[in-house]
């Protein structure tokens, strides 16, 4: 499987983003839980993609927030915990072992984050968690599309469509933990700027990294899309 950069994007956080490209700068790599995207072969594919283009490499696996996505589609408490875990171990593992096939250390190159204690901890993930949450409240357009993004993702899974808005709710908080650790992650690592690497265009992350929600115009936040190479 041969990866590549989308080129031609436009927008502050496309333009940051192939500036960190050139520069060989820092990425951070999201990879859900659940989502079957992320098999092992894909994964090895990223990794060895981001050893090459880029100096650092942050794998960040929410698997705590994926408990509210679980929550969402009707399990109890400890049974989404379970499954959050577990899914959230087995994409870890399979990351540290492609790390470790292309003969690098788990170390500052590549970083596997552990969400309870490298996220959760941080006073700035907080801070920015809290910062999110006001958006959501506040910023009419953000919590619509946060809330569209949200029942994308849960209705081809829940079966029960009486259940969706309720579901939404509680599904909703998975975006907005991620957005925090996004939004958080260049002050937490040190760092001047960071390029998330997804797999497909993103919008309301887009928007939210180019301002378009409010505030002034992040020089921080990159967003590039990895795409497969068709023969």
């Amino acid at each position: 499987m041969v990866l590549c950069i989308t080129q031609g994007r436009t927008g502050n956080a496309a333009r940051i983003g192939y500036e960190i490209v050139r520069d060989r700068g820092v990425c951070v790599i999201g990879m859900s839980p659940g989502n079957s995207y992320f098999n092992k072969d894909r994964i090895s594919s990223l990794i060895k993609f981001s050893s090459e283009v880029f100096s650092q490499t942050i794998v960040m696996v929410p698997d705590v927030p994926a408990v509210h996505t679980y929550k969402a589609l009707g399990y109890c408490e400890n049974k989404a915990r379970q499954k959050a875990r577990l899914n959230g171990n087995t994409l870890q593992n399979h990351c540290k072992r492609a790390i470790q096939s292309l003969g690098y250390p788990v170390n500052k190159q590549f970083s596997v984050l552990e969400w309870a204690q490298d996220v959760e901890r941080s006073p700035i993930y907080r801070q920015a968690l809290m910062e999110i949450r006001e958006l959501y409240k506040s910023n009419p357009c953000f919590s619509r599309r946060a809330r569209h993004e949200t029942q994308s993702v849960l209705e081809p899974k829940l079966g029960d469509p009486s259940r969706i808005e309720t579901a939404v709710q509680e599904g909703v908080w998975y975006l907005i933990k991620e957005f925090a650790f996004l939004q958080a992650c260049p002050s937490m690592f040190g760092l001047e700027r960071i390029a998330y690497l997804y797999h497909k265009p993103w919008g309301i992350f887009e928007d939210y990294a180019n301002r378009v929600y409010g505030g002034n115009m992040r020089q921080d936040l990159g967003f590039l899309i990895v795409d497969q190479v068709t023969a």
